[in-house]
């Protein structure tokens, strides 16, 4: 059994490793930006790219699994009251092709801002009549806010104007914060929202959502308060066009290697719409996987690659996973009452 000695030994070592790989990788597309990064790309840069069900029972009670998702039947208990709605939620709430864009804003980016807004007004105002609560009271979540040291720490990716590479926008941030004996505790996990200026058809990931995993993991190794951990995961909300969105999940591993797991890219219509933001609020509402197990005793991924991505010119697996169910599926039903 390792002492407290020997294991904060090996967290430093890993998190100087984690360091500068991440500065790596940050320097490696700085140079040589993309509008796409594919399998092939990532791999060159030591990350690798692997796609994961969000509904999957056994993904979510494996370690590879390091937000756990809130159970159907807890959410169950919840539902939206209409006479507390304004006519602004109302309106965002009734998610149809979204209307001409502001002038400062791409139609495309204007509808990942619009999915955003649909999921944020439906969960700010689910709620249970028994016991009398409001679902965002009952979770540790909070903005990561503007005098937080993850800010000194750089935790935002800048968008630079490179010639054909999609603008992208930070919608919300956030970590895990509980009080214990009078004390805060926050979780190194991180979440972040992210619109960006892209239709994404096809495996791989944007520089709008590579650049801030990275960019917040790196920051996170910075912050005095996580020195001892090596564990940083990043989960990231991803919406872009036409009206699309997917959840990303990353960490590096001993090895080195930076692990980041898809979903498949979900298409939201005034159909689906309960369904996907029961989904996305699953997760937006999770609970921090810790310990030791998840933190140095990890499977090896290349075990996962002949069900992962395929050789270049196969057909994209993530492009074969685009949902579209309907609000009238009994999963729908089941998660969340609107």
């Amino acid at each position: 059994m390792d002492t407290r000695a020997t294991r904060l030994q090996r967290q430093a070592a890993l998190r100087s490793k984690y360091e500068a790989a991440a500065q790596g990788i940050l320097e490696a597309i700085s140079s040589e930006p993309k509008k796409f990064f594919s399998p092939a790309d990532l791999a060159n840069l030591g990350v690798h790219l692997l796609p994961f069900d969000p509904l999957s029972e056994e993904f979510i009670q494996s370690r590879k699994c390091l937000f756990q998702p809130l159970s159907t039947d807890f959410l169950a208990e919840f539902f939206i009251e209409d006479s507390e709605l304004m006519d602004s939620d109302r309106k965002a709430l009734q998610l149809l092709e979204p209307a001409s864009p502001p002038d400062d804003l791409s139609s495309l980016l204007h509808a990942a801002r619009e999915i955003f807004l649909l999921l944020e007004t439906t969960y700010s105002h689910l709620k249970r009549k028994k016991p009398k609560a409001y679902l965002f009271e009952l979770v540790d979540w909070e903005f990561i806010a503007c005098d937080d040291d993850f800010h000194e720490a750089n935790g935002f990716y800048p968008y630079k104007n490179h010639l054909g590479i999609p603008l992208w926008s930070y919608l919300d941030m956030m970590q895990h914060c509980t009080t214990k004996r009078g004390k805060t505790i926050i979780r190194p996990h991180l979440q972040l929202v992210m619109g960006n200026d892209a239709v994404v058809k096809e495996s791989g990931l944007l520089m709008g959502e590579l650049g801030p995993i990275v960019q917040g993991i790196l920051a996170r190794i910075n912050q005095p308060c996580f020195k001892n951990t090596s564990l940083i995961p990043v989960q990231i909300f991803s919406f872009f066009g036409p009206l699309d969105g997917r959840i990303l999940q990353a960490r590096f591993y001993p090895s080195g290697q930076l692990v980041i797991r898809a979903s498949g890219i979900y298409h939201f219509t005034s159909e689906n719409q309960e369904y996907l933001a029961s989904l996305f609020l699953r997760y937006r509402f999770s609970e921090p996987r810790v310990g030791d197990g998840y933190e140095f005793d990890v499977f090896d991924v290349a075990e996962e690659s002949p069900a992962g991505f395929p050789d270049s010119g196969e057909k994209n697996p993530l492009g074969s996973l685009v949902l579209r169910p309907a609000s009238t599926s009994s999963t729908g039903k089941e998660n969340v009452a609107l």
